[in-house]
């Protein structure tokens, strides 16, 4: 009747809640005692540390279980679990960006804040540095092979709840947080245009339209696309326009963020010369766009203009 009664008021709640994030609750579930287990070895794992409960507290691990069950539908799932919408709003980028590995950190502090000690503020905040974190190793071209071992061991470290988000900052530091200077240094000559992860190239562009703090903000919805103000495919008119080492600039730009923007005129604007573009563009409700229609030409200068500014962004 015991095992009954925990699994129907327990278990089967937590299949249902967590449904195909099951096993990945598990997996991260493990990592926050520091262990790396791989996929292979979650039963294994998981057998080993449950098998150390005493039958008395049996029921005291299910429930913790069950309550981190809850916290981890928050982090995989924030559309639909998360209330607070600033940090529904920073857990959907982070996600977006596709950066699991930072999940049993998360699951800990997503804990944290369901037993009361540990604020929304405090949690924005520690959002804000990881995606600063994943970000910034990304656009400087850090390796991502150690990230689940750095967040494993920031999971297993004893939480100082007073003092967490200068924790979080810190672990960050001493594992290749690249600095504003690094940051600053590469981001203009940076691939934003990345065509298998265009979601990336949206969510950078998104934030950068959102640092102008326009009066009326505006929805960037899905029939918005990302325009190369110097086409993709250079024409003659292109070509005169960039002068004589037109295709190193178009090879060397052509996908940096100084050479991107929001536009609801893709199909429209093409590989039009720029005097139509800048008139289009220069009339359009984005305000990253602005400087663009205030460009008299727009060859490598004016790209690296454009890029040192949204850099400073």
């Amino acid at each position: 009747d015991r095992q009954e009664s925990l699994y129907n008021e327990l278990w089967r709640p937590m299949e249902q809640e967590l449904g195909d994030h099951l096993t990945g609750f598990f997996w991260r579930f493990l990592m926050t005692g520091g262990e790396l287990p791989a996929w292979d070895q979650i039963f294994s794992a998981f057998q080993k540390r449950f098998q150390k409960v005493d039958d008395p507290k049996i029921d005291e691990f299910l429930n913790e279980l069950r309550a981190q069950a809850t916290a981890y539908h928050k982090i995989v799932a924030p559309e639909d679990a998360e209330t607070v919408p600033a940090v529904k709003e920073r857990m959907i980028r982070l996600n977006r960006w596709e950066y699991d590995t930072s999940y049993p950190y998360l699951l800990r502090l997503y804990r944290e804040r369901d037993k009361g000690n540990v604020d929304n503020e405090t949690l924005v905040t520690v959002l804000d540095a990881l995606e600063s974190f994943v970000v910034r190793r990304h656009v400087c071209g850090v390796p991502t092979n150690r990230l689940r071992r750095i967040f494993a061991s920031l999971a297993a470290a004893k939480m100082e709840v007073e003092n967490l988000v200068a924790q979080c900052r810190e672990h960050l530091s001493k594992n290749n947080w690249p600095t504003d200077e690094r940051f600053k240094e590469l981001f203009p000559r940076f691939t934003a245009y990345m065509r298998y992860r265009i979601w990336r190239t949206r969510m950078l562009l998104e934030h950068l339209e959102r640092t102008y703090e326009t009066k009326e903000p505006v929805t960037i919805g899905t029939d918005i696309t990302i325009e190369h103000v110097m086409p993709q495919t250079l024409n003659d008119e292109w070509i005169a326009a960039l002068g004589q080492n037109a295709v190193e600039i178009h090879n060397t730009w052509l996908h940096t963020i100084g050479n991107l923007t929001f536009s609801g005129y893709n199909s429209e604007l093409g590989n039009r010369p720029f005097a139509e573009k800048r008139e289009i563009l220069g009339d359009s409700s984005y305000a990253m766009n602005r400087a663009i229609g205030l460009a008299e030409k727009w060859d490598e200068e004016a790209i690296i203009a454009r890029g040192e500014e949204l850099v400073e962004r």
